[in-house]
C-alpha cells in the first residue's frame, strides 16, 4: 500500500466516523433544538356548538350531547409534548347581568376517550377535549369536564343557567391562544341537532386567527 492511499484511507475514515458521531448528535439534540428554535404552535377552537348526541352509560340510559374544544399544533412537526387543556376561570350570570366570577385557578379537563389515553398527551394531530356534557333527565342537568372538581364547582348542574369560562391549552413548550366561552341553556331537551341548538348557545371568544 502506497502512501497515499494510506492517506486516503486514513481520510475516508475520518469522514465515516465524524459523520457517525454527527448522526447520533443530530438524532440526540435535534428534537430540542427544533423545540427552541421552532417550537410548536398551539392553537384552541370551539369544535362546534352544535356538539354530538350519545347515550349516557348505556344504550338504554337517557340521550345527552357532549361539545368539545379541539386543541391543534399548526407546526406538527415540532411535537408538543405533555400537553392538555385547562380552564382558568369561571363565571355565572348575577341578577343584575353582570358576569360574577366563582372560581379562578388551573383545571384540568378530559379529552375524548379519556379513559384510555394519559391525562397529559403529546401533540402532533389535533385532539380534541370534552368540554361539557348535557343530559336529557328529570330535571335536565350539565356537567363540566374536568377531570377534577374544586369544592366550590358544582358537578351537577340544572338549568336554565348561563355561565363563561376562560380556557388555554398548555404544554411543556408553550402554549395556546385563551379562549373565552359564554353558554347558556333554557333547560329544554330536544334529539334533533337544529332544535337543540335554538335551546343551547355556545359563544366562542378570542378563538385562534392562525
Amino acid at each position: 500500500m502506497t502512501k497515499r492511499q494510506t492517506v486516503c484511507d486514513t481520510i475516508i475514515n475520518v469522514c465515516i466516523a465524524a459523520g457517525t458521531i454527527g448522526a447520533v448528535i443530530v438524532a440526540l439534540f435535534s428534537g430540542r433544538l427544533a423545540a427552541k428554535f421552532f417550537p410548536p404552535i398551539l392553537s384552541l377552537n370551539l369544535l362546534s356548538d352544535k356538539g354530538e348526541v350519545e347515550k349516557f352509560s348505556s344504550s338504554n340510559g337517557p340521550e345527552g350531547r357532549y361539545y368539545f374544544l379541539q386543541l391543534e399544533n399548526k407546526r406538527r412537526w415540532s411535537t408538543a409534548t405533555g400537553a392538555g387543556l385547562h380552564m382558568l376561570q369561571y363565571q355565572r350570570r348575577g341578577p343584575d347581568r353582570e358576569w360574577v366570577t366563582k372560581w379562578a385557578g388551573d383545571l384540568q379537563f378530559k379529552c375524548r376517550d379519556q379513559d384510555i389515553y394519559p391525562i397529559l398527551r403529546d401533540i402532533g394531530s389535533p385532539i380534541d377535549y370534552e368540554l361539557l356534557s348535557v343530559r336529557d333527565g328529570k330535571p335536565p342537568e350539565w356537567h363540566l369536564s374536568s377531570i377534577i372538581l374544586p369544592y366550590n364547582l358544582k358537578e351537577v348542574s340544572e338549568p336554565p343557567g348561563e355561565f363563561a369560562a376562560l380556557f388555554q391549552g398548555k404544554s411543556s413548550e408553550g402554549d395556546s391562544n385563551r379562549l373565552r366561552l359564554e353558554v347558556s341553556w333554557d333547560g329544554l331537551w330536544e334529539s334533533g341537532e337544529k332544535e337543540m341548538h335554538d335551546h343551547l348557545k355556545i359563544k366562542a371568544l378570542n378563538p385562534s386567527s392562525n
